[in-house]
């Protein structure tokens, strides 16, 4: 889906300043991109619009950083089992 025009110029002003801390300059493929946001479904077209998805996506996002938050303050990242569970 296509930015807006002001948020689709705040991505190419953040993709230039990050290049140009690394010293080189931003291709005109990467600031054509800039102005994109691209999301990846496995569900069929015809049940689930583009901007549905968006709209869902959305509303997850909150929610897996609550987990993410979580997992890492209650040191949640490795898998807890008793030693002889074989």
């Amino acid at each position: 889906m296509r930015l807006p025009p002001e948020a689709a110029e705040a991505a190419r002003r953040r993709c230039r300043q990050v290049a140009q801390r690394k010293g080189r300059a931003p291709s005109d493929a990467t600031r054509f991109l800039a102005g994109w946001v691209m999301g990846f479904a496995t569900v069929a077209p015809e049940t689930l619009d583009g901007p549905t998805v968006f709209a869902l996506s959305r509303c997850r996002w909150p929610v897996a950083l609550a987990f993410k938050r979580l997992q890492s303050r209650l040191d949640l990242d490795t898998l807890r089992t008793p030693q002889n569970s074989r």
